[in-house]
């Protein structure tokens, strides 16, 4: 099957999915990594995690699997963002073999603008829930929650917005396309 695209957007494309694949499997050595130290033990790691939480409970004072749990919580962001580079993967395979103005890439679109914008709202509530869950570990009564947001969470939520607007655009405009060749 050849490939319809022109040379330069092909080449393109083919770069897109190596670098993006690269990058997959960057961000999930790392966190898988990190959730590995998280577990075992290292107290370099620890002490650096409750630094990040603002939690003032010595090191020795949480299990492996509460560490492992606060870790996670505190990752959530990072997972998202493998997620984001998959869906982007798949985007540039897409533009790769269907072309760029297709309604698949319009969907991929479309769900990359909307984890970009979860981005914002999920780095603020998983430091916060982070903290908390790793707090109540110890005290076990009552707890606090400190939210605190920063001009990129809104910054990525209003990118995200945008490029879901363009997914949105882009399909309107394959669609058009598709029913004005049916009309001919």
């Amino acid at each position: 099957m050849s490939n319809p695209l022109p040379n330069p957007i092909h080449r393109t494309a083919s770069w897109g999915v190596w670098v993006s694949t690269s990058a997959l499997c960057l961000a999930a050595f790392f966190l898988g990594f990190y959730l590995w130290w998280a577990i075992t033990g290292r107290t370099d790691f620890r002490t650096e995690l409750l630094s990040q939480l603002d939690v003032s409970q010595p090191v020795d004072a949480y299990s492996s699997w509460q560490f492992a749990v606060g870790t996670t919580l505190w990752m959530i962001v990072d997972l998202l963002g493998v997620w984001m580079l998959w869906k982007i993967r798949k985007l540039f395979v897409a533009i790769r073999w269907g072309g760029m103005f297709s309604s698949d890439t319009a969907q991929l679109l479309r769900s990359i603008g909307w984890i970009i914008f979860a981005l914002g709202p999920l780095s603020v509530l998983s430091l916060a829930v982070a903290s908390t869950v790793m707090n109540f570990f110890i005290a076990r009564t009552g707890f606090s929650i400190s939210i605190g947001i920063e001009d990129t969470d809104v910054y990525a939520m209003v990118i995200g917005l945008v490029i879901v607007a363009l997914g949105h655009i882009r399909s309107e405009e394959h669609t058009s396309e598709l029913q004005s060749l049916t009309n001919l």
